[in-house]
């Protein structure tokens, strides 16, 4: 059966943990880690959150935090669960919501800094360098179409490519621009 070759496969591969099969075909197997329904509930919650997730509500909750010695993306990061967990709480949402939206914002923080790199030493709002711009436009660019910077390909099994890809990248996408314009002042830059 193919499920228990592929298993066997991924083991030998160092993969840890069970995968499930979401999609095979001739052309590829596509798995995912998270169990049935997971995407669609984590998207429809975060929908629920959108209105408490404003540039402008986590801008006033980041003035807070910034004031306590935080750089910018972590004064981010910390708004945006914030007002995750307040919201959770208010609408009377399963708890365990508020840890399955950290680990998205938790990636996205990181790819900030990754594009973001002077953001340990500065203070207020950065005009991003050129290069910062040019990073975040990689970056960007990454997450756009079918978003390869949220897939995981584990290898070839069979003669078909077996990836993953991750439930949120759109809502990646989003945070990820927030994050920019909250932490830069700045749309997003354009290429040039």
């Amino acid at each position: 059966m193919l499920e228990d070759r592929l298993q066997r496969w991924l083991a030998e591969q160092g993969v840890e943990g069970a995968r499930r099969v979401v999609a095979a075909d001739d052309r590829r197997i596509v798995l995912s880690k998270t169990p049935p329904g997971f995407a669609e509930r984590l998207i429809r919650a975060l929908e629920t959150l959108e209105a408490d997730l404003t540039d402008e509500h986590i801008a006033a909750t980041m003035a807070s935090a910034t004031n306590r010695g935080r750089s910018r993306v972590d004064a981010w990061e910390a708004a945006v669960m914030e007002r995750t967990a307040e919201a959770v709480a208010r609408l009377r949402l399963p708890p365990a919501l508020v840890d399955e939206v950290r680990y998205g914002v938790e990636s996205v923080a990181a790819l900030l800094r990754s594009v973001l790199w002077c953001d340990g030493a500065c203070s207020g709002l950065h005009e991003p360098s050129p290069a910062e711009e040019a990073a975040f436009r990689d970056a960007w660019e990454s997450l756009s179409g079918e978003g390869r910077r949220f897939t995981r390909v584990y290898g070839v099994f069979e003669g078909r490519p077996v990836l993953a890809h991750c439930p949120g990248a759109s809502i990646a996408r989003t945070l990820f621009a927030q994050g920019w314009r909250l932490c830069t002042g700045q749309d997003l830059p354009r290429r040039t």
